[in-house]
Parts: C-alpha cells; structure tokens; sequence
C-alpha cells in the first residue's frame, strides 16, 4: 500500500468524513459543550464539525494527505462523545469522501491536454472527432463492493476549464452499531482506499511534479 508522501502543490480541496443515524430528538446543546471542552484532535487539524438530529460530519479543506490521513482517529474521539450525550444506538450510514482539483501546470484548457498527466480512464477523448476538444466534461461512474458502494465525478467545468476534478464518495449504508473503534477502522480503510485512488489517478509524470519536480514534464 502505497502511504502518503509530502507534495508540495496539494490537490485535495476537501475531505469529509461523516455517519448519519435515525432522525430523533437529540440533546444538541449538550453534545457541541462536551466537544468544546474535549482534546478530540478537531482543532488542532482544523476541521468542522457539523451536527444535527441525523447526521455527524467533519471536513477540512485545503490540507494535505499526511494530515487529512489522522481524521479518522479525530473522528473516533468525536464519535465517543456523540454516542454518549447524543444517545447513538445504530447507525445508517458511514462514508468519507475525497474532492481532488488538478490544475493543468501550463494553464491548457483542453481535455487532449490532459493526456499523459492523468489515467487515460479519465481523459479519453469521448466520440466522434467534433466532440474531441469540449469545453465541459464530466463524467460519473458508482461501483457496489461487497462492504461499500463507490460513487465518483470526474472531468472538468466551464468557469475553470485549466482544472480538473476528481470528487470520489466511498460509504457503507449497511445498519451497524455506533461503535466508535469499528467506525474508526472503517473510516480509515476508506481513507486508504481514497488515496490509492488518487494515485491511480495521476501518472508517475505527473506526480513528480505534485512533489516539486519541475522538470518533470521535460522527461
């Protein structure tokens, strides 16, 4: 499993990890006065908890993988809380996702010239030569795995047509108790799962030149 490694032009734009449980009248005020009193990790990765009578989720934006790998410890902590002072039983869903913006590092807005950048999965030119060079391009595909369902967005908008996107949504809407170590586990195997993903994304070239490499479009 490949871990990740410092870059120094960061890709990630937001990561979100989150549950969401019955909808049911909860102590709210309690849970957000145990959280501000708590050492839960949220701070000091500058996340943002949001709360409701369904749902916990946390995110961060603009943080790289080193770090955005630790929310799900962060998460765990916050968990624990949660399922004290918000009386959490089972759960309905538990999910994290990963949104990637890759500026072209010549300004191209053309889909042609992401080739050799990214995987050919992702950029190959779609139908007939008159389609070849669109100024929008967004495609999404879902896969259902025996433990998770897969659901990403690729391509690439109007209003910034040198950047790419990848928005990627792994979860799990199997029932299963609130427990917060298993939630951990779970969370950090899709964390895993997330970055292997960006990696299979970017070619050798092109990562090279995420780490700092500046020649590496030369080679």
């Amino acid at each position: 499993m490949k871990k990740p490694v410092a870059l120094r032009t960061v890709p990630l734009v937001l990561a979100t990890l989150g549950i969401r449980f019955p909808d049911e009248e909860r102590e709210l005020d309690k849970f957000i006065e145990l959280l501000s009193q708590s050492s839960s990790g949220a701070r000091n990765l500058k996340v943002t908890v949001s709360v409701g009578r369904d749902f916990l989720f946390i995110r961060a934006q603009n943080h790289s993988f080193e770090v955005v790998e630790t929310m799900a410890k962060a998460f765990g902590t916050i968990l624990r809380l949660a399922a004290e002072s918000l009386n959490l039983k089972e759960l309905h869903r538990v999910g994290a996702r990963y949104v990637n913006e890759f500026q072209h590092p010549d300004n191209q807005s053309s889909l042609e010239a992401w080739q050799g950048l990214l995987n050919k999965r992702l950029v190959e030119l779609p139908g007939p030569p008159e389609f070849a060079h669109p100024q929008e391009y967004v495609q999404a595909l879902m896969a259902e795995y025996p433990d998770s369902t897969m659901d990403m967005r690729f391509g690439k908008l109007d209003e910034n047509p040198e950047k790419f996107f990848l928005d990627t949504d792994i979860f799990s809407l199997k029932p299963r108790p609130a427990e917060p170590d298993q939630i951990t586990r779970l969370l950090e195997g899709y964390q895993t799962r997330l970055y292997q993903l960006f990696r299979w994304s970017v070619t050798d070239k092109f990562f090279r030149l995420l780490r700092g490499g500046h020649n590496a479009l030369q080679e």
